[in-house]
């Protein structure tokens, strides 16, 4: 979870941390203490930064119903990676629940970490980056082996949204292994019909 830094940041904070824990211990026959938490303007408006990822989309979309149900107006602004941490940055973002630390966006954390907070994990996995090609493909185990068989990739590797951290490390992957093939910026509803067509 990432929050522009400021003192309406650290009370939504403190909102959304209530918000969970009612939510975690209503079931428990446990009341939390019941606080309001508002901007010191009185503004209760939440922008939230969404990357066009289905897990992004999820979890927004959550947070959107946990907060409107505390009172607040929620913005969801879908766009790129790169311009939601420059509108964290400038405050014109809120709150961005996508993050993926400590690698995949630590280019934007280190870039702009003095004005953002980190508010912790909400969902771990072990969830890798990489290419990949369908299983039927048996004689390609290794990224060494696409060279030889570009053929079948029309010379090309669909991608994903530009800016996104797997872009930068695609387009290392393809200087590293001197790859000849060209990697294609789309967006993930985009690169799963790619694949889907091609497969």
């Amino acid at each position: 979870m990432r929050l522009q830094k400021s003192k309406f940041k650290r009370v939504l904070g403190g909102a959304l941390v209530a918000v969970l824990t009612v939510g975690l211990v209503a079931g428990c026959g446990i009341t939390p203490e019941k606080k309001e938490a508002v901007t010191p303007t009185g503004n209760k408006t939440v922008n939230i930064g969404v990357v066009n990822w289905a897990d992004d989309v999820a979890v927004s979309y959550l947070w959107k119903v946990l907060l409107e149900e505390k009172g607040y107006d929620v913005n969801l602004r879908t766009l790129e990676i790169a311009p939601v941490f420059v509108g964290l940055n400038k405050g014109d973002l809120d709150l961005y629940l996508d993050a993926w630390l400590p690698i995949t966006h630590q280019a934007y954390w280190d870039k702009y970490k003095a004005e953002l907070d980190d508010y912790g994990v909400w969902y771990t996995s072990d969830a890798k980056m990489g290419l990949v090609v369908p299983k039927y493909m048996e004689n390609i185990n290794s990224v060494e082996e696409l060279n030889a068989n570009k053929a079948k990739f029309d010379s090309k590797i669909n991608g994903i949204n530009p800016g996104a951290g797997l872009m930068k490390a695609t387009n290392n992957a393809i200087k590293d292994y001197g790859l000849d093939l060209e990697l294609i910026q789309s967006s993930e509803a985009a690169m799963m019909t790619a694949l889907d067509k091609a497969y």
